[in-house]
């Protein structure tokens, strides 16, 4: 399905295995959206997500969260507890 709504939210998830280009030139390219709000920075690693946040005047600011915070978007609107963002993400098979 193709949407014509524009963007808001960008999510992704950092990986320590996989090579890739560092998110801070990602981000640079994804500050060039003007619908982009929001930037959402997953770690893979430790329960660690980092939400930049476009204010009305252009400027960003970033926030960090971690175990026992909650992640909170006004539009679109969101209320995601870390910990369950993370609920079984570093369970071992076994």
């Amino acid at each position: 399905m193709i949407s014509s709504s524009p963007t808001t939210t960008r999510a992704e998830t950092l990986h320590p295995a996989r090579p890739a280009p560092a998110p801070g030139d990602r981000f640079a390219g994804y500050r060039t959206i003007t619908s982009l709000r929001h930037y959402l920075l997953v770690s893979s690693s430790e329960p660690h997500v980092e939400h930049y946040e476009r204010a009305a005047e252009g400027a960003w600011t970033l926030r960090e969260f971690r175990a026992g915070d909650t992640l909170r978007l006004a539009s679109p609107t969101l209320d995601l507890p870390n910990d369950e963002l993370y609920d079984r993400a570093f369970e071992t098979a076994g």
